[in-house]
């Protein structure tokens, strides 16, 4: 704490404006999620023949069916990400009077490598016939970039849907300010847990993709998910203040020549 905090001896009440947390919760989750979707940015082909471009075709934004020569799938090291998190549907609850029912989903994307029975690494062929999603029009990899999405639904308390309007100069004259309804704030990590083949157990699964005469396999991923969901809105209180908060000096960065300047002289410098 800086020294000007330090002098203050008698706090006093201010009033401020600030963001105040309502409800929260926490969720911690194992979620078993897929088909897996291609998130290529083209249509690829799962490479079975080496002396030629034959395999199974794998339509971009589709689920990915495997063909039987696919025997297992590995998660690229360090692929892994939260691709994005959306937040929609923030609506008084018809249930609880006060709360808000809000839906947020999770998309997470990842690469993975597909082997066959003898654990050989299959190539993955992505094309395009105008080159408009790769430059070279034809592209070679060694995994397949994938993704699932997960929603999730909660109710959170935020007090009476027939708050006071605000208008301030400060925001942008957005309809959700003006009606000074809550807003979410979520923190989220998450981790792969475990990638396997799958068997679709739903016939009518997407069944115009499968145009092969094979059982549908999919890809599942199981994925440990945490997140902290905060609901809060722009309210005024008064708080008991010590004033304002003074940093201290800032550390500026050291001339290195100074630094060198500072060291001793190396004894292996001269020859022996």
């Amino acid at each position: 704490m800086s020294d000007y905090i330090k002098k203050v001896i008698h706090p006093k009440d201010e009033n401020i404006i600030t963001l105040k947390v309502f409800d929260q919760c926490k969720i911690q989750k194992c979620i078993e999620q897929g088909p897996a979707i291609s998130a290529e940015k083209c249509n690829c082909i799962i490479i079975e023949d080496c002396g030629n471009d034959f395999g199974r075709v794998i339509v971009h934004g589709r689920p990915i069916y495997l063909p039987e020569t696919v025997r297992k799938v590995k998660l690229v090291k360090d692929s892994f990400m939260i691709k994005s998190i959306v937040i929609s549907d923030l609506t008084p609850s018809q249930v609880k009077n006060g709360y808000w029912d809000a839906d947020v989903e999770f998309l997470f994307e990842f690469k993975l490598n597909l082997f066959d029975c003898n654990m050989n690494l299959l190539k993955i062929l992505c094309y395009s016939e105008d080159c408009k999603c790769i430059e070279s029009c034809r592209e070679f990899k060694d995994n397949i970039r994938c993704s699932v999405s997960y929603i999730i639904n909660f109710s959170l308390f935020g007090s009476k849907a027939d708050s006071p309007i605000i208008v301030s100069d400060l925001f942008l004259q957005a309809e959700h300010i003006h009606e000074n309804i809550p807003h979410l704030l979520l923190e989220s990590k998450a981790y792969p847990l475990d990638v396997e083949i799958k068997k679709s157990i739903d016939e009518c699964l997407c069944p115009l993709d499968n145009i092969y005469d094979e059982p549908t396999r999919f890809i599942y991923i199981n994925i440990g998910l945490f997140a902290i969901v905060k609901l809060f809105r722009i309210v005024g209180l008064l708080v008991e203040s010590k004033g304002y908060d003074i940093p201290e000096k800032c550390n500026l960065a050291e001339d290195p020549c100074c630094l060198f300047n500072e060291m001793d002289m190396p004894e292996d410098i001269t020859s022996t």
